[in-house]
């Protein structure tokens, strides 16, 4: 471990510790043979803590780190509020533009602010055009879809961040439910059916995306079911109730019945394309007669 530059990253959780608004601060620098060089410094903000408070800490981590040889790809600020999390990379490579930090840092609060938003979390990532961090908003529900719609309207570099609803799971062990939509604030319909589908998988998961699809700039839904263990006719039983209610979408909804070892996979509203040679089994061909339109 290099003395300077863990003396440093000392000195800098203990000139950010004192300023208003931060709660704790949690200093992890490392630097082995294996892995190199990571800093991670970790504030806890106070419940009342406020944008500018917040901002002059991301200042004061930048000004202390001057003259210190960190490896900025490896240096990471967090901040943890009462409703989110941000996560900077806040120093730039020698000879490159200071990092902003005051406009993530605004947007952060600006999302805990809205009345439809139930957590946000931004790490650095790309899903946000020009601004680097990646933001997932997780929704109050019911979602008040104007003041979600009013947030995106004041960041039009929302238009990439994912819109999730979240649900806890029935049973402590599992995943919570999710369904996460890039780009566009979850419609009353949507938000409708997809309360619907929780209900209908019981203690069971389920996850949901909507956003540009892999293959195609179109918008693509789908829909993942998990029920483990079950066997074709329990997916049967399960999945025809659920596609029946993803039709109210008036979209193709691309809907997998997971069983571990037994599947379904259909598109409702759409025609799936399956593998050369693919042999439904009799629960997916009796749902894709119905709910495909080949």
């Amino acid at each position: 471990m290099t003395s300077d530059e863990s003396s440093a990253a000392q000195r800098i959780a203990d000139a950010i510790r004192p300023l208003p608004g931060v709660a704790a601060v949690d200093n992890d620098y490392r630097k082995t043979f294996t892995h190199g060089e990571n800093f991670d410094l970790t504030v806890e903000l106070a419940p009342d803590a406020t944008v500018d408070q917040a901002q002059r800490v991301a200042r004061t981590f930048v000004a202390e780190s001057e003259g210190v040889g960190f490896d900025v790809h490896y240096v990471q600020l967090s901040m943890v509020a009462v409703k989110g999390d941000l996560t900077l990379r806040p120093l730039s490579g020698e000879g490159e533009p200071p990092e902003d930090t005051d406009s993530p840092v605004a947007l952060f609060f600006d999302g805990m602010a809205a009345a439809a938003v139930e957590e946000v979390s931004m790490q650095p990532g790309s899903n946000i055009p020009g601004l680097g961090y990646g933001v997932d908003i997780y929704l109050r529900q019911p979602v008040d879809t104007r003041a979600a719609v009013e947030l995106q309207r004041k960041h039009p570099g929302l238009a990439g961040a994912d819109w999730t609803l979240r649900n806890p799971p029935a049973e402590s062990h599992r995943s919570p439910n999710t369904y996460v939509s890039t780009g566009v604030v979850p419609d009353d319909v949507t938000q409708q059916v997809w309360t619907e589908v929780v209900r209908l998988v019981d203690t069971h998961s389920v996850h949901g995306e909507d956003g540009p699809g892999r293959a195609t700039p179109e918008r693509v839904t789908s829909f993942e079911v998990t029920i483990i263990p079950a066997d074709d006719d329990t997916l049967l039983r399960f999945g025809e109730p659920i596609a029946a209610a993803l039709t109210r979408l008036d979209r193709p909804v691309e809907l997998t019945m997971d069983g571990a070892g037994d599947y379904i996979r259909i598109t409702v509203g759409g025609c799936r394309r399956h593998d050369p040679g693919h042999r439904p089994s009799r629960g997916e061909a009796k749902l894709a007669q119905i709910h495909e339109r080949c």
